[in-house]
């Protein structure tokens, strides 16, 4: 795009692909208008920035987004499902990762409809071409209504995006098949995208060679090179692989039937079956390797790696894999180290070891989220003070005091005539919509209102727009939900973030892990005193309750000795009977300090 500009940077005219004969003659006009009609020019360039502020500017009436909101979007995302190839749209078809994560949050809330079209789209991306069979990961859309033939360039948002999915989809639903791809794609971005210190690459080409698509191809004579014979005809079978090919005399693998239904079909015992497909797998991976692989692109940016972050630090909570937690924590650290340029300030990009770019808002929304949620899996604090620490960065430097919600640059960056906002989702989740999810969590984990209160302002911001087209806004409705219900996971924070409760389930038995910060405590299950609130386990699928031995205090407010729980403690309740779907628990407490007690409080857990 060449944009012609006054002195104070307002566009007056612009265009695309000029040739340099046609460049050099547009130029010479140009500058002759310039000096002959300059006022002209000056007219049109100053309504040209006032359309753009009013195209950019939040809306002018704040409303409260609601239910209405929320219910609206998901019927309008579950008209364009797919029903019977999955996805959103026709060819091209793109994963839509912000739709998939709000379709999942309304399945975590009783919503059957809603998790049907996610498992439908998500099952078949994860057998189609658009998935990496061998490598893991995932190409950034296909080129067909099938899937199958993917634009073979992958970007690490649609990985850390993507890999969310999957991970919230086993959880909701215990099927291994969403671990697995998960696990692989996590494992592709470890292994191929991630940098000596440990941040995460931006992306990899689709070319190699000087042909799309190349490296990731195979023809049956390369298949038999690697496998044995048994090997090679599981292969050929299981992926469809043909000698005619099916993109350009070569094969884009992918699993016409599912593991499962390939197994029942061939006599083959599932578990046996994965076992084959592992090694096959690692054999034509190793032989892959040997080839010139695309190009990759080495930046390291902050929000892309704020959502990897993410993603890691919840698999590793929900597939019980430290490792993953691990690699959250080094990322964080390196961004934390080298793309802090002051005290709740971020650089947006990290390459060959040096830090460039003023971060935009997004970078910091995404960067909190992703400390956040490593506070949440690790339990340290020291997540906690460096997320609040970005968050006021981002409130001081692209928080609209006038109409609210958060502008997409600085104050200070002059390269843009206009400061725009955008919050509407894109290929990712935007800026405002992560901040909103952020803020809400933020005021969750600390007890501090004034977060919560940002958080609705900015919904309201943005109100109008999202009640025209609520599916546009599909990650901002997931925060609102988050917002208006509390939030969903295995994991509840209470008493102003002083109490952060767990439930799960072991064997036969629903655990509630609560652990209180240091000098705060709560009542136990049978007080001393009549007046006080017990701490309560309940729920219709549980026999008996076993409770820890409390502590016998006395504390400044009260003369006479109490009975408390302090620190972490583990209630235990025995399950009668364990029926398809979420176990539903609460668990009712009321937390004090040695100065005052808040009111009680009630947590309700769907345990899967």
């Amino acid at each position: 795009m060449s944009s012609f500009l006054t002195p104070d940077g307002k566009p007056f005219w612009g265009g695309t692909y000029f040739r340099p004969d046609t460049f050099t003659s547009l130029l010479k006009q140009v500058a002759q208008l310039w000096q002959q009609d300059r006022p002209k020019l000056i007219a049109q360039a100053n309504n040209i920035t006032n359309a753009v502020r009013q195209l950019t500017a939040a809306s002018g009436k704040a409303r409260e987004v609601g239910e209405n909101a929320i219910e609206q979007a998901i019927i309008n995302i579950l008209a364009r499902h797919d029903d019977f190839l999955g996805g959103f749209s026709s060819a091209p078809k793109f994963p839509n990762e912000n739709l998939l994560l709000l379709l999942l949050e309304s399945a975590q809330r009783g919503n059957k409809q809603a998790l049907a079209a996610a498992e439908k789209t998500l099952m078949a991306m994860a057998q189609g071409g658009i998935y990496d069979q061998i490598g893991g990961g995932f190409h950034r859309y296909a080129t067909d209504d099938h899937w199958l033939t993917p634009h073979f360039e992958k970007m690490l948002y649609n990985q850390a995006h993507l890999a969310r999915a999957y991970v919230i989809a086993y959880q909701l639903t215990g099927k291994a098949i969403y671990a697995t791809v998960a696990r692989q794609t996590l494992d592709y971005v470890l292994r191929e995208m991630t940098s000596d210190q440990g941040g995460f690459y931006s992306a990899t080409d689709a070319d190699s060679e000087g042909e799309e698509g190349l490296f990731f191809l195979w023809t049956p004579a390369q298949i038999r090179a690697v496998l044995n014979k048994k090997e090679t005809q599981l292969a050929l079978s299981l992926y469809d692989v043909t000698e005619a090919g099916n993109f350009e005399g070569k094969n884009i693998l992918s699993l016409p039937v599912s593991l499962e239904k390939y197994a029942k079909k061939h006599a083959i015992p599932v578990a046996e079956l994965n076992k084959k497909v592992e090694l096959i797998r690692k054999k034509l991976r190793r032989a892959r390797d040997k080839r010139e692989p695309p190009l990759r692109d080495d930046k390291i940016i902050t929000a892309w790696n704020g959502m990897m972050i993410t993603t890691l630090a919840q698999a590793a909570d929900i597939l019980e894999a430290p490792r993953y937690l691990v690699a959250a924590q080094t990322a964080a650290n390196l961004i934390w180290s080298k793309l802090k340029k002051g005290q709740g300030e971020l650089w947006r990009v990290y390459l060959h070891g040096n830090a460039s770019i003023s971060a935009h808002q997004n970078d910091y929304a995404y960067f909190a989220e992703a400390l956040l949620t490593l506070y949440d899996t690790s339990g340290e604090r020291a997540w906690l003070k460096r997320a609040k620490e970005i968050v006021e960065g981002m409130l001081t430097h692209f928080w609209d005091k006038e109409q609210t919600g958060f502008f997409m640059n600085r104050a200070d960056n002059t390269l843009l005539i206009v400061r725009p906002k955008s919050p509407a989702d894109s290929a990712i989740p935007s800026g405002n919509a992560v901040a909103v999810r952020v803020l809400a969590m933020l005021a969750t984990r600390t007890g501090e209102p004034g977060y919560g209160d940002k958080a609705n302002a900015t919904l309201n911001a943005f109100s109008e727009a999202i009640t025209r087209y609520p599916s546009r806004y599909a990650y901002m409705l997931l925060a609102a939900d988050e917002l208006l219900h509390g939030e969903l996971g295995m994991r509840r924070y209470g008493a102003r973030g002083a109490v952060k409760a767990m439930a799960k389930l072991e064997n036969n038995w629903i655990v509630v892990e609560l652990n209180m910060r240091e000098g705060w405590h709560i009542n136990a299950h049978q007080p001393l005193q009549k007046n006080l609130i017990a701490t309560r386990l309940d729920g219709e699928q549980l026999g008996q309750v076993f409770y820890p031995k409390p502590d016998y205090l006395r504390l400044s407010f009260q003369q006479s000795t109490l009975a408390l729980y302090q620190g972490k403690v583990r209630l235990r309740g025995k399950l009668l009977s364990q029926k398809p779907g979420a176990l539903s628990v609460k668990v009712q407490f009321q937390a004090c300090d040695d100065k005052r007690c808040l009111p009680p409080e009630e947590m309700v857990f769907n345990v899967r």
